[in-house]
């Protein structure tokens, strides 16, 4: 009867361990898509600022030029 609570109480700890193992994966999977989220929307925003110094650049290059053939 001892041999049998003892596997008993090994069963339940067994079944507490693989609950706790699924609750800590689906906690990470989750951990992992926010972290996706934020890398794609931090992509994102770097890609427009690239993107609004690219113009900010061509506008001051054209108006030097404008100003270089309105001197001359």
């Amino acid at each position: 009867m001892d041999d049998d609570l003892i596997e008993l109480r090994f069963g339940l700890y067994d079944d507490r361990f693989e609950h706790c193992e699924r609750r800590i994966k689906e906690l990470e999977d989750a951990r992992d898509e926010k972290a996706e989220a934020n890398e794609s929307r931090l992509g994102r925003q770097m890609n427009w600022a690239m993107l609004s110094l690219f113009v900010i650049e061509v506008v001051i290059g054209g108006v030097e030029i404008w100003m270089m053939f309105r001197h001359a």
